[in-house]
């Protein structure tokens, strides 16, 4: 009876802080850079059809010049909708709706449109030993203490955040500290694990829910987990080992983690992410991999 009575208990509890989580999902409010972005990604894609013709996507044109004032200024979403409505306009020959779009506003340079690509200059990169390069790669918990400078944790993400996202709405962050009591606070965050305080860095992945719809309720979690491996790899390329570590939505309580860092309630956690330089001849574990048969399945 009373284990039971117990499980009962525990299914209540997991309803309750699900639906806490939907709730605070529901209470999003839905930026207007998530349109912006969407429609951005929709006129560079129309404009990369070979069949592209005049007054193709002029409606989607014409919606995004109406939200660039709900844009904030200097933001990247008001930069890219004006860098993607001048390659537009120059598509359309528009002159007048350029010249319109160069007075009203103003970019930072960036370039929207559409490139071609180059197979030599693919061939000639793609020139590495990436097997071998993910191979190497462990999820590391015993990490050298020496010390690391933001200019490489930046490196990293700036190769990181060239990760494909949905309509490149790009909505993760990846908020990180190089002091002890910023990094004890998402270390105490995630399930306590002894090997925890051998990992002398941390930080923390979220993406933006509110520029998701609500049909896309769990999507910023798909794209955040993509960055996630992505910031691995950026990581492991500089010689800094890394592990990422889950933060569950049911039983991690991420208050502190959230105050200490600055963190809002639009932002959803994605993960955790230990770091530091490798350690020679520390442990990792050997984790071999599923057979290819169990995860290519080909259907003919």
């Amino acid at each position: 009876m009373m284990r039971a009575l117990k499980k009962l208990s525990d299914r209540i509890g997991m309803i309750c802080i699900n639906l806490r989580y939907l709730f605070r999902v529901a209470r999003v409010r839905r930026s207007p850079e998530k349109e912006a972005l969407i429609l951005c990604h929709s006129l560079e894609k129309g404009m990369g059809y070979s069949d592209f013709s005049k007054g193709h996507g002029k409606e989607k044109a014409k919606r995004l010049m109406d939200i660039l004032s709900k844009l904030r200024e200097g933001s990247y979403a008001k930069d890219e909708a004006v860098a993607v409505l001048k390659a537009y306009y120059k598509a359309q020959d528009d002159s007048a709706s350029l010249l319109k779009l160069e007075y009203e506003h103003s970019s930072k340079g960036y370039e929207g449109g559409y490139s071609t690509i180059d197979m030599s200059e693919i061939t000639k990169k793609i020139d590495i030993d990436f097997a071998g390069f993910v191979d190497a790669r462990h999820s590391a918990r015993d990490l050298s203490f020496e010390e690391i400078n933001s200019d490489v944790v930046e490196e990293a993400v700036s190769m990181a955040r060239m990760a494909p996202s949905a309509c490149n709405r790009q909505p993760w962050k990846f908020y990180y500290s190089l002091k002890k009591d910023y990094c004890d606070v998402v270390r105490n965050t995630i399930p306590s694990q002894d090997f925890l305080q051998n990992i002398p860095y941390f930080g923390a992945i979220t993406s933006d829910m509110s520029l998701f719809d609500s049909s896309e309720t769990g999507q910023w979690d798909i794209n955040g987990g993509i960055f996630a491996a992505y910031l691995a790899l950026s990581f492991h390329s500089l010689g800094i080992g890394n592990c990422i570590f889950q933060i569950s939505k049911t039983d991690c309580d991420t208050t502190a983690l959230r105050r200490k860092f600055g963190i809002p309630d639009s932002q959803e956690i994605i993960c955790a992410v230990g770091f530091g330089k490798y350690k020679d001849g520390a442990k990792c574990l050997k984790a071999a991999r599923r057979p290819i048969k169990e995860i290519a399945i080909e259907i003919k």
